[in-house]
This record gives C-alpha cells, sequence and structure tokens, in this order.
C-alpha cells in the first residue's frame, strides 16, 4: 500500500506558499509566460507594455494581452 502523507504534506506547505506570494502584476505575469512560449513555439518574440506579439514562421502573428480578471 502506497504511503501519500510525504506527498500531502509537500502538497500543503505548496499551497501555503503560494497564498502568502505577493499580488501578480498584469506584466508580471506576462514576463512569466514569455520564456514558457519561447520553450514551446518557434517564431519571433516582442514583450512590451504588457502584452507579447508572437511572429510565427509561416507569417502569421498574434498578440497575448494579460488582463486581472475581476
Amino acid at each position: 500500500m502506497c504511503d501519500f502523507t510525504g506527498r500531502n504534506k509537500i502538497e500543503k506547505n505548496a499551497n501555503q506558499m503560494a497564498a502568502a506570494e505577493g499580488k501578480f502584476t498584469n506584466q508580471s505575469v506576462i514576463e512569466e509566460l514569455e520564456p514558457l512560449l519561447k520553450e514551446y513555439f518557434i517564431g519571433k518574440f516582442e514583450l512590451s507594455d504588457e502584452k507579447i506579439i508572437l511572429e510565427f514562421k509561416n507569417g502569421q502573428k498574434f498578440c497575448l494581452t494579460v488582463s486581472e480578471a475581476e
């Protein structure tokens, strides 16, 4: 039988640490997302003013924006 008590403690600690984190800004979220997108997609990335502009090799362009949900 598996003992999940160690895992539960780790998850509880992670949840407590996340709850204690400061508030995120739109800019900080976009800055955290940019490197993840660069790992997943191939193309040109431009980060500016709470948005990321992606240009793919096939010519498509996308603009990703972040805004806090109410």
